[in-house]
């Protein structure tokens, strides 16, 4: 009873390979009518073009992925289509043909003939291998050099021996392109307070601007053009120095703080002016003329002629209060010879 079982068990297994049918046209295109595979495993669509389904036992699909060959032995998938026509592959989103590539038709054209190709539903072809000359083509169909772009290319960096400029007609080598030298742009020369950052060169890269006050950067040239070196002062505004403003018997010094003094004028009152510097804003300074503190003077403003020191003393009494006196002290001012 058990042989009958296994008997019964293996003739279904054999059956759907038993009754394999002859392709009928009429049924049109079945995957399962066109899938074989020959004795090595390799896979082809109807390879003996006889029409019948073979044995596709290399061919599985798992979770939704189709695997082709067994890992033991060579696996090919060919598509045959006529010699005159395409062969092709398509990827579908949902029910929507998104992308498509293979082998183009031949339509008497020999610059278009059989080429490989990708295309975009809806655009055309976006890349071609040509089958004469093996030129790889990006966004046209007629690649006239090994690679041929119909657009814009940007790359992180380009090594060649050589450029064809197609708009002169000649090779970046046989051209000679005249040097271009640099130039500072309006920034130089005037002076700041701060590192300049604006209008540095008129013409060629900029290196880094350096220092801190004044400043120095390069304007570079190309191809063998000179390369200017610019720089810009540090801007100073004038200010007066402690003369200012202290009542003095002679001509006074310490004028200035920042800046620049230029020439003093007067014999008391004395007036200058600190100039800035790199176009800075001047100060205007002056020293009143001080009373003479001669021998003994209680004027704190009183000062002494060219030649003489004022030195002060503190005298030690009673001052009037009014309705009485009290202990004060009184300074006394005089001039000695220095």
């Amino acid at each position: 009873m058990q042989t009958f079982w296994k008997l019964a068990l293996l003739l279904v297994l054999c059956l759907p390979l038993s009754l394999a049918a002859t392709y009928n046209p009429s049924l049109g295109s079945h995957s399962l009518q066109r899938v074989t595979t020959d004795q090595t495993g390799a896979t082809s669509v109807d390879a003996n073009a006889d029409g019948v389904i073979d044995r596709a036992a290399s061919v599985g699909t798992l979770d939704g992925d189709a695997s082709l060959g067994d890992g033991t032995t060579n696996a090919v998938l060919k598509f045959r289509g006529a010699t005159t026509l395409w062969s092709a592959i398509d990827f579908y989103s949902g029910s929507t043909n998104m992308w498509g590539m293979g082998r183009n038709a031949v339509s008497g054209d020999p610059t278009d003939d059989e080429d490989f190709y990708i295309d975009r539903s809806g655009v055309g072809r976006v890349f071609t291998i040509d089958k004469l000359t093996l030129n790889v083509g990006i966004g046209t169909t007629n690649p006239s050099r090994k690679l041929t772009v119909s657009g814009d290319i940007q790359a992180t960096n380009v090594y060649a021996d050589d450029v064809y400029i197609s708009s002169t007609g000649k090779w970046m080598s046989q051209m000679y392109i005249a040097p271009t030298s640099g130039a500072c742009g309006s920034a130089n020369g005037v002076g700041v307070f701060s590192t300049p950052t604006a209008n540095l060169c008129s013409s060629g890269p900029l290196l880094p601007v350096s220092g801190s006050g004044p400043w120095y950067w390069y304007c570079l040239g190309d191809n063998g053009g000179s390369h200017a070196g610019c720089s810009a002062p540090l801007k100073i505004n004038g200010v007066c120095g402690s003369a200012n403003g202290y009542p003095v018997r002679v001509t006074p010094t310490n004028l200035c703080s920042a800046g620049t003094p230029r020439a003093i004028q007067g014999t008391g009152p004395w007036n200058w002016q600190c100039a800035g510097i790199s176009g800075g804003s001047t100060a205007s300074c002056s020293a009143p003329l001080a009373p003479d503190c001669g021998s003994d003077s209680l004027d704190p403003n009183c000062n002494c002629d060219l030649g003489y020191t004022r030195v002060t003393s503190v005298e030690n009494t009673y001052c009037d209060g009014g309705q009485s006196w009290y202990p004060c002290d009184i300074t006394h001012y005089s001039c000695v010879p220095a």
